[in-house]
C-alpha cells in the first residue's frame, strides 16, 4: 500500500514537472525590437557604489509596451551600469527614457520593488519620473555613452 502511494505520488509529479522542463515558456511571445547598448557610472556622495538599480521608464508612445517593465540595469563595484531589456546589459530600445533609481541595501533575498523602495538609500529622491534627475533619448545606430551622473543620500 505504501508503495503504492510513493509510485503514484512519483508519477503525479513527473507529469507536472516535465512541461516546466521543455524549455519553451508559456504565454505571449514578446515581439523582439533591435535595441542600443546603453552605459554609464553612477556615483552616490563623490563615491562609485554596487547595487545601484537604474530603471528606465519610456517617455511618450513606446513599443512593444509589454517591456515597459522590464528595462534597467545595476551598478557594479565600481559605478559602472549598462542598460537592458531582453537580456543584462543588451541594451534599450531607441525611445526617449526618464532614469530613476533606487539603491536598496545588500540582501541575500530578492526584494521585491515595493520593499526595495522602502529601503532605499537613497530615501526616494530619485525614483520617481517626476523627480528624474537623467533623461535620455536613444537613437539607431552607436551606443549611447552617458555623462558621470551624481546622487547623494542627503
Amino acid at each position: 500500500m505504501m508503495l503504492h502511494r510513493v509510485l503514484c505520488l512519483s508519477l503525479l509529479c513527473a507529469i507536472f514537472c516535465l512541461p516546466s522542463c521543455s524549455g519553451r515558456r508559456s504565454g505571449p511571445k514578446i515581439k523582439k525590437v533591435p535595441v542600443v547598448p546603453v552605459q554609464g557610472t553612477i556615483k552616490v556622495n563623490g563615491n562609485p557604489e554596487a547595487g545601484v538599480i537604474v530603471r528606465c521608464v519610456p517617455l511618450g508612445t513606446f513599443e512593444p509596451s509589454e517591456l515597459t517593465n522590464a528595462l534597467g540595469g545595476r551598478t557594479d563595484d565600481d559605478g559602472n551600469f549598462t542598460l537592458g531589456t531582453y537580456e543584462i546589459a543588451d541594451g534599450v530600445p531607441p525611445s526617449e527614457y526618464a532614469l530613476i533609481f533606487v539603491w536598496p541595501p545588500e540582501t541575500l533575498k530578492r526584494q521585491s520593488r515595493a520593499e526595495e523602495e522602502k529601503s532605499d538609500r537613497l530615501k526616494g529622491k530619485y525614483s520617481k519620473v517626476p523627480n528624474a534627475l537623467v533623461k535620455i533619448k536613444v537613437e539607431d545606430g552607436n551606443p549611447l555613452i552617458l555623462d558621470e551622473i551624481e546622487l547623494t543620500t542627503k
